[in-house]
């Protein structure tokens, strides 16, 4: 059975233009800009989201680098606060619910405390060349020279082997 061709959505039906967009832009006042944090996803940057961005010009968008590990800081808050506010919380309308997180975040910034970043570059780049691995054996081409520039950071960043205990044979006896 073949498959009916693809379509490009047009802008009122792309789920970004015909639905997320749309409705922040319903339920936001007219006079507030609006900053939206993405990923670096394709479908972010297609032309029928570019063309309804170009009519609403109060639609900032910021996009992530590729692999970027901050946004995973950013998850890690709202975790957070999920986790210890609001998720044992019980609350009995919005505006409970809406005191309970501005308290979680009034006190969580008397205290602040950095998110430590404690992946090793070289973990990081090992998991990516597994990746790349794998694209290649499926056949992807483009694997081999993501591959070399993996292995040359690796090779060069590569920790040395840990030495063996210190030759103490010309090390005088205490007397």
């Amino acid at each position: 059975m073949a498959r009916p061709p693809l379509r490009r959505p047009n802008s009122s039906s792309h789920p970004l233009c015909g639905g997320c967009l749309t409705l922040i832009h319903k339920k936001t006042p007219k006079d507030k800009d609006i900053h939206l944090i993405l990923d670096n996803y394709g479908a972010h940057k297609t032309p029928e989201v570019r063309d309804w961005l170009a009519k609403h010009q109060r639609f900032h968008l910021h996009f992530t680098p590729t692999s970027s590990s901050w946004l995973n800081q950013v998850e890690r808050f709202f975790r957070d606060l999920t986790d210890k506010c609001v998720r044992r919380g019980v609350f009995h309308n919005v505006k409970e619910l809406e005191q309970s997180i501005q308290h979680y975040i009034d006190e969580h910034n008397r205290k602040p405390k950095p998110y430590l970043w404690t992946a090793k570059a070289n973990d990081i780049l090992e998991k990516v060349k597994r990746g790349w691995d794998v694209l290649k054996a499926w056949g992807y081409d483009k694997a081999t020279r993501a591959l070399d520039s993996i292995e040359r950071c690796l090779s060069a960043h590569a920790e040395p082997p840990l030495a063996g205990p210190p030759d103490r044979s010309a090390v005088p006896a205490p007397a």
